[in-house]
């Protein structure tokens, strides 16, 4: 017996010019239709549960999520620590972020973020790879094509808290998740 094959139709979108460059950087072979069919399957959801709460706990979980949405849009790099967080990063880059956050004391850990070195350093401790944490000259291309959302802007980028608060709210859903794991 032949399986049936899933029935497909074309469409096109468009994405910002960096994010496309980001795309064709990637070095190996990427199935992009793939990876937007899961975004959309994923927004689909969220639609799914946020129109139908089941239980009092899912409407908590909504605006919990909302609440914190709202937050980090007042702190840059927030958002974008927090969806790192939550849909990029792995097991081990977690624990990387919170052994990075222990080597500095409450007063020095704001001050890291003062001077590229900073960022620098929080880009090559939590790189995705052992390559990109040995090459000390690319940290910058780490973050672009590993660390943030595509939709980042250079000028969000460019604020003195936005690392800091990368690694805050990204150590925060740690926090959050490690005691269930």
């Amino acid at each position: 017996m032949s399986q049936k094959q899933p029935d497909y139709a074309r469409t096109t979108i468009t994405v910002p010019r960096p994010l496309k460059r980001r795309m064709e950087a990637v070095e190996h072979r990427v199935n992009w239709s793939a990876v937007a069919c899961q975004a959309f399957r994923a927004r689909l959801e969220e639609f799914r549960q946020e129109v139908k709460p089941k239980t009092l706990d899912d409407v908590v979980e909504r605006l919990r999520r909302q609440q914190s949405q709202q937050q980090d849009t007042t702190k840059p790099g927030g958002s974008a620590g927090r969806v790192w967080a939550m849909s990029v990063a792995d097991l081990d880059q977690l624990q990387r972020l919170e052994a990075f956050r222990e080597q500095y004391s409450e007063e020095e850990w704001p001050q890291l973020f003062t001077t590229e070195d900073g960022w620098r350093e929080l880009g090559l401790a939590i790189a995705p790879s052992k390559s990109d944490r040995k090459v000390p000259k690319r940290p910058k291309a780490i973050w672009n094509r590993c660390l943030l959302p595509e939709n980042q802007s250079d000028a969000e980028t460019s604020h003195p808290d936005f690392f800091r608060n990368f690694a805050d709210e990204a150590l925060q859903v740690w926090g959050e998740v490690k005691d269930k794991l």
